[in-house]
């Protein structure tokens, strides 16, 4: 657990859809998220503001600069 609430974070470029990172699934619907902004963290997961989705460490590429 590497960020805060409020880190603006980029997505990593080479997430599947269907595939687990970490303990939680790539869905179809995180595909178009380049960037997300952590608004919770829950349960050792990063709740995405823009999108409500949760993001695993395993799924992001640093804070954006």
């Amino acid at each position: 657990m590497g960020y805060k609430v409020n880190d603006k974070v980029n997505v990593k470029k080479n997430l599947k859809v269907g595939q687990m990172y970490g303990k939680d699934r790539f869905v179809k619907y995180m595909k178009d998220t380049k960037v997300i902004t952590i608004k919770a963290i829950e349960y050792g997961e990063y709740v995405a503001n823009e999108n409500g989705f949760s993001y695993t460490d395993e799924m992001i590429d640093g804070v954006v600069v």
